[in-house]
């Protein structure tokens, strides 16, 4: 993997790599550095406490027949990674209705979890909430979602497969937004995420109703710029490889990536004019952008006049 074999040791240990590295053999000039093995056997063992957890929730979730979406890592894990030991994980994050919250809720104060962080008042967070499961190492955090961006629409409905996870191109739509959408490729590995997923399922993947979905949900641009940043990272040739249909990426989809160079996606926030303008850029529309900033401020109000009421218990993290 071209775009790991570049890294220098800070960014590997910065962007979550080491991990990765030390499993693909990818050294470069840390042949025989204990901190990468360390780092890949404390993942290892990390999430192989989670996945326990993920176990135990799906047992019960079935028999109590409340239907659980598995997202992002704890699933990417199962499906694209090698061993648990190459993908961070910081916590495990789950789908469910709203109609079924109330009833997972319960199920988890049954298994001795204990909620930690509850809706905030804000649209950007009033879906999902936080629980620790109790583990002798450390506790397991557990995040609760009910809908997977602010602005999706309320007749908005994620594609499932017939073994309730989400389709191939939800599942990569949901990549793309998170990665780009809502957090401005702060981290490089969820790069690698949608690469690999890429590389395993692109079969199954019909681009034509990936690309489809995304507009509809306002998701275009960040999927568009993503899938060019692959293309170029990890020297790719998607269109050839994947039987990509001929749809012309557009023109401030291209500008953009072209933008984000290698030294931005390994520390976004170094480059602060650049990480703004790429936040709002990768908006859809410029409404949106607006949108999302005055929705981000009363956020960090909301949280901030919370900590104050609650100064104990938010900074309990378990």
């Amino acid at each position: 993997m071209e775009f790991l074999q570049s890294l220098k040791k800070s960014d590997a240990f910065g962007q979550r790599l080491a991990g990765l590295c030390y499993s693909r053999g990818i050294f470069q000039n840390w042949q025989g550095d204990p901190d990468f093995e360390s780092a890949f056997k404390d993942q290892y063992l990390r999430n192989s406490i989670y996945l326990q957890i993920q176990k135990q929730i799906s047992e019960s979730a079935l028999n109590e027949n409340i239907c659980l979406t598995w997202l992002k890592g704890i699933e990417l894990i199962r499906s694209v990674y090698q061993n648990p030991g190459e993908r961070f994980l910081s916590d495990i994050d789950v789908l469910v209705s709203p109609a079924e919250l109330p009833q997972l809720r319960k199920m988890f104060v049954g298994l001795g979890a204990r909620q930690i962080q509850s809706a905030s008042e804000s649209r950007l967070s009033d879906f999902k909430e936080i629980w620790n499961f109790p583990h002798s190492h450390s506790a397991v955090p557990v995040e609760i979602h009910t809908q997977l961006f602010y602005h999706e629409p309320k007749n908005w409905i994620w594609q499932r497969n017939p073994q309730g996870q989400l389709s191939s191109e939800d599942f990569l739509l949901h990549l793309c937004g998170h990665c780009a959408f809502q957090h401005t490729f702060l981290q490089s590995l969820w790069l690698i995420d949608i690469f690999l997923y890429l590389q395993v399922f692109h079969d199954k993947i019909s681009f034509q109703v990936l690309l489809n979905r995304a507009r509809q949900l306002s998701l275009l641009k960040s999927v568009e710029v993503c899938l060019l940043l692959i293309e170029r990272e990890f020297r790719w040739k998607m269109r050839e490889s994947l039987e990509f249909p001929q749809i012309k990426f557009s023109s401030s989809a291209r500008t953009l990536a072209r933008r984000l160079d290698r030294s931005f996606l390994l520390d976004p926030q170094r480059q602060a004019f650049k990480y703004l303008y790429t936040k709002h850029a990768i908006k859809d529309c410029f409404l949106q952008s607006l949108k999302y900033d005055a929705l981000w401020i009363q956020q960090k109000l909301s949280l901030q006049q919370y900590r104050r009421k609650h100064p104990t218990k938010s900074n309990d993290n378990g």
